[in-house]
């Protein structure tokens, strides 16, 4: 019952965890030759499905990735 409580004071809200991919997917729109193409190509990916997960409306079906 502590950690449930515990989890539940602590963890992001729904709103913050929105926020924060959101934060994460717009940071991916570019792209510089200095970073390693597939640790940023991984890291999109993650955040793309995280986004994907939380139906948030930038990663729509109709727009372009």
């Amino acid at each position: 019952r502590m950690l449930v409580g515990l989890q539940r004071r602590l963890a992001p809200t729904n709103q913050a965890r929105k926020l924060d991919i959101i934060d994460k997917y717009q940071s991916f729109k570019g792209y510089t030759k200095i970073q390693d193409i597939e640790k940023w190509l991984r890291a999109w990916e993650i955040t793309f499905a995280e986004a994907k997960k939380l139906d948030l409306p930038a990663i729509g079906e109709e727009r372009s990735q």
